[in-house]
């Protein structure tokens, strides 16, 4: 009878999957691949930033044609800007697509959700959770489009809402504005109350 041998872990998925280790590993590892998510988005995003630029040669055109005012500065305040941000979350979801992606195809995401098991376990859901949050400080609604994975049905329709409290970039660029136009010194501990 030949003896089963069992299978090793290498000594990343040890690190990976340990008890302690791993989750200051695994936000290590997010942190730095929102990190390397800008360097593919980074052209697109150099690319977005030079539309509001276009405003000037626009408004001679439209001010020679006799335009009204008002169509000048919907154009140059409102589309402009709009494309901008348009194209600019473009390049980032596509490079967390991509970063995020590869480390999914590698497998290291599913260690992930093994290492949130138990944390995620407190809020009723699976380690599968995870991921939608993460996602969802970027987009929440790629954090809720990212729930097609977890299993059930009850806990995905808990994630979806769950992911809608998570602060996304739009949020990050709207409260610390309008924090500091209503509340002046006193800003950054609004902020920190409302996050």
């Amino acid at each position: 009878v030949q003896k089963q041998k069992r299978p090793l872990l290498s000594k990343f998925d040890r690190l990976a999957t340990h008890r302690r280790w791993g989750k200051p590993l695994a936000v290590l590892i997010i942190l730095l691949g929102l990190i390397a998510s800008f360097i593919p988005a980074a052209p697109i995003m150099a690319l977005g930033g030079l539309i509001p630029g276009l405003g000037g040669p626009i408004a001679e055109a439209l001010s020679a044609i006799q335009a009204p005012q008002i169509v000048i500065d919907l154009i140059n305040q409102v589309v402009l800007n709009t494309l901008y941000f348009a194209i600019a979350m473009i390049g980032f979801v596509f490079g967390v697509n991509l970063v995020f992606g590869f480390l999914e195809e590698v497998g290291y995401m599913a260690r992930v959700s093994y290492v949130f098991d138990g944390t995620m376990g407190k809020l009723g859901l699976q380690g599968k959770s995870v991921m939608p949050f993460i996602v969802s400080f970027g987009c929440t609604i790629g954090g809720a489009a990212g729930t097609r994975v977890i299993d059930s049905w009850g806990q995905r329709v808990l994630t979806i809402a769950l992911a809608w409290v998570i602060p996304c970039a739009a949020t990050w660029a709207i409260v610390p504005v309008l924090s500091s136009l209503f509340f002046g010194a006193w800003a950054p501990f609004i902020i920190v109350a409302i996050f």
